[in-house]
Protein backbone atom coordinates (compact mmCIF):
# COMPACT_ATOMS: atom_id res chain seq x y z
CA UNK A 1 0.00 0.00 0.00
CA UNK A 2 1.63 3.73 -1.22
CA UNK A 3 -1.33 6.20 -0.15
CA UNK A 4 0.43 9.19 1.27
CA UNK A 5 -0.81 12.44 1.40
CA UNK A 6 1.68 15.41 1.22
CA UNK A 7 4.34 12.92 1.11
CA UNK A 8 3.62 11.25 4.18
CA UNK A 9 1.98 7.65 4.27
CA UNK A 10 -1.48 7.83 6.16
CA UNK A 11 -0.61 5.67 8.95
CA UNK A 12 0.30 4.88 12.83
CA UNK A 13 2.85 2.53 13.21
CA UNK A 14 2.94 2.30 16.62
CA UNK A 15 -0.79 1.90 17.07
CA UNK A 16 -0.43 -1.18 14.47
CA UNK A 17 2.53 -2.43 16.67
CA UNK A 18 0.86 -2.02 20.24
CA UNK A 19 -2.15 -3.98 18.86
CA UNK A 20 -0.01 -6.93 17.80
CA UNK A 21 2.18 -6.25 21.02
CA UNK A 22 -0.84 -6.42 23.16
CA UNK A 23 -2.51 -9.43 21.18
CA UNK A 24 0.76 -11.72 22.41
CA UNK A 25 0.53 -9.88 26.18
CA UNK A 26 -2.81 -10.83 26.40
CA UNK A 27 -3.47 -14.14 24.16
CA UNK A 28 -7.11 -14.11 23.73
CA UNK A 29 -7.88 -10.38 22.52
CA UNK A 30 -8.10 -10.97 19.00
CA UNK A 31 -11.54 -12.76 19.80
CA UNK A 32 -12.52 -10.67 22.87
CA UNK A 33 -12.21 -7.37 21.96
CA UNK A 34 -14.41 -6.23 19.12
CA UNK A 35 -12.48 -2.80 18.13
CA UNK A 36 -9.52 -5.58 17.63
CA UNK A 37 -11.95 -8.42 16.27
CA UNK A 38 -12.92 -6.40 13.99
CA UNK A 39 -9.35 -5.67 12.20
CA UNK A 40 -9.49 -6.85 8.67
CA UNK A 41 -5.74 -7.72 7.67
CA UNK A 42 -5.88 -4.54 4.72
CA UNK A 43 -6.24 -2.22 7.85
CA UNK A 44 -2.49 -2.57 8.50
CA UNK A 45 -0.33 -0.46 6.33
CA UNK A 46 2.42 -2.56 7.25
CA UNK A 47 3.39 -5.46 5.17
CA UNK A 48 5.09 -6.45 8.49
CA UNK A 49 1.79 -6.52 10.89
CA UNK A 50 -0.69 -7.60 8.27
CA UNK A 51 1.18 -10.87 7.77
CA UNK A 52 1.40 -11.30 11.57
CA UNK A 53 -2.37 -10.15 11.87
CA UNK A 54 -3.12 -12.66 9.79
CA UNK A 55 -1.15 -15.55 11.29
CA UNK A 56 -2.78 -14.14 14.98
CA UNK A 57 -6.09 -14.72 13.17
CA UNK A 58 -5.51 -17.98 11.71
CA UNK A 59 -4.16 -19.21 15.63
CA UNK A 60 -6.98 -17.50 17.19
CA UNK A 61 -9.66 -19.14 14.92
CA UNK A 62 -8.03 -22.66 15.65
CA UNK A 63 -8.65 -22.15 18.60
CA UNK A 64 -5.17 -21.31 20.86
CA UNK A 65 -4.23 -18.64 22.15
CA UNK A 66 -2.47 -15.97 20.39
CA UNK A 67 1.03 -16.11 21.85
CA UNK A 68 4.91 -15.75 20.15
CA UNK A 69 5.48 -19.59 20.03
CA UNK A 70 2.16 -20.38 18.40
CA UNK A 71 2.17 -17.50 16.04
CA UNK A 72 5.91 -18.00 15.16
CA UNK A 73 4.90 -21.63 14.19
CA UNK A 74 2.33 -20.52 12.20
CA UNK A 75 4.22 -17.95 10.03
CA UNK A 76 6.68 -20.75 9.36
CA UNK A 77 3.79 -22.66 7.95
CA UNK A 78 2.31 -20.44 5.66
CA UNK A 79 5.63 -19.45 4.89
CA UNK A 80 5.39 -15.84 5.74
CA UNK A 81 8.21 -15.46 8.77
CA UNK A 82 10.29 -12.79 6.11
CA UNK A 83 7.63 -10.79 5.32
CA UNK A 84 6.29 -10.69 8.76
CA UNK A 85 9.77 -9.39 10.09
CA UNK A 86 11.38 -12.43 11.12
CA UNK A 87 11.06 -13.88 14.81
CA UNK A 88 13.52 -11.34 16.20
CA UNK A 89 10.85 -8.50 15.21
CA UNK A 90 8.20 -10.48 16.49
CA UNK A 91 9.60 -10.96 19.69
CA UNK A 92 10.30 -7.32 20.10
CA UNK A 93 6.40 -6.42 19.52
CA UNK A 94 5.41 -7.26 23.48
CA UNK A 95 7.09 -4.34 24.35
CA UNK A 96 5.62 -2.03 22.18
CA UNK A 97 2.19 -2.02 23.49
CA UNK A 98 2.45 0.76 26.64
CA UNK A 99 -0.94 -0.97 28.29
CA UNK A 100 -2.75 -3.79 26.74
CA UNK A 101 -5.91 -2.47 28.12
CA UNK A 102 -5.88 0.38 25.84
CA UNK A 103 -5.79 -2.61 23.10
CA UNK A 104 -8.82 -0.69 21.89
CA UNK A 105 -8.08 3.22 21.52
CA UNK A 106 -5.28 1.60 19.91
CA UNK A 107 -7.62 -0.74 17.95
CA UNK A 108 -9.75 2.38 16.33
CA UNK A 109 -6.48 4.01 15.53
CA UNK A 110 -5.86 1.90 13.13
CA UNK A 111 -9.13 1.38 11.78
CA UNK A 112 -9.36 5.27 11.17
CA UNK A 113 -6.35 5.50 9.69
CA UNK A 114 -7.80 2.60 7.41
CA UNK A 115 -10.81 4.45 6.09
CA UNK A 116 -8.51 7.14 5.88
CA UNK A 117 -5.82 5.75 3.23
CA UNK A 118 -9.01 4.63 1.51
CA UNK A 119 -10.67 7.50 1.56
CA UNK A 120 -7.68 9.26 -0.47
CA UNK A 121 -7.68 6.85 -2.61
CA UNK A 122 -10.71 6.96 -3.46
CA UNK A 123 -10.57 10.68 -3.61
CA UNK A 124 -7.73 10.28 -6.27
CA UNK A 125 -9.90 8.02 -8.64
CA UNK A 126 -12.53 9.96 -8.35
CA UNK A 127 -10.42 12.79 -9.48
CA UNK A 128 -8.63 11.32 -12.26
CA UNK A 129 -12.00 9.31 -13.74
CA UNK A 130 -13.69 13.93 -13.22
CA UNK A 131 -10.96 14.97 -15.80
CA UNK A 132 -12.79 12.56 -18.46
CA UNK A 133 -15.98 13.44 -17.66
CA UNK A 134 -18.59 14.16 -21.23
CA UNK A 135 -22.85 14.14 -21.27
CA UNK A 136 -22.22 10.85 -21.57
CA UNK A 137 -21.01 9.58 -18.75
CA UNK A 138 -21.55 11.90 -16.08
CA UNK A 139 -24.69 9.45 -14.77
CA UNK A 140 -22.20 6.35 -14.51
CA UNK A 141 -19.36 8.72 -12.74
CA UNK A 142 -21.73 9.91 -9.76
CA UNK A 143 -23.11 6.63 -9.11
CA UNK A 144 -19.66 5.08 -9.39
CA UNK A 145 -18.04 7.97 -7.15
CA UNK A 146 -20.77 7.73 -4.50
CA UNK A 147 -20.02 3.71 -4.32
CA UNK A 148 -16.40 3.90 -3.87
CA UNK A 149 -16.91 6.68 -0.94
CA UNK A 150 -19.44 4.32 0.58
CA UNK A 151 -17.05 1.46 0.37
CA UNK A 152 -14.20 3.64 1.75
CA UNK A 153 -15.96 4.31 4.92
CA UNK A 154 -16.38 0.52 5.44
CA UNK A 155 -13.57 0.18 8.26
CA UNK A 156 -15.71 2.84 10.13
CA UNK A 157 -19.31 1.68 9.50
CA UNK A 158 -17.68 -2.00 10.76
CA UNK A 159 -16.38 -0.42 13.36
CA UNK A 160 -19.83 1.28 15.17
CA UNK A 161 -21.66 -2.31 13.84
CA UNK A 162 -19.26 -4.31 15.90
CA UNK A 163 -19.37 -1.91 19.50
CA UNK A 164 -22.93 -2.52 18.98
CA UNK A 165 -22.34 -6.41 18.37
CA UNK A 166 -24.06 -6.85 14.91
CA UNK A 167 -21.38 -8.56 13.28
CA UNK A 168 -20.08 -11.93 15.56
CA UNK A 169 -16.30 -12.58 15.29
CA UNK A 170 -16.95 -15.90 13.34
CA UNK A 171 -18.16 -13.75 9.91
CA UNK A 172 -15.00 -11.74 10.30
Amino acid sequence: MSTALNGHAIHDERAEAAVLGACLLERRVPLEVSSVAELRRADFYSPHHRALWEAMILVATGGHEVDEVSVLSMLRAEGTLKTAGGASYLAGLATECPAAVDVGRYAQLVTRYAAARRLVDVARDISARGVKLTSHTVDDFLEHSSGEIIRAQEPLRRSASTSRGLWPFKTL
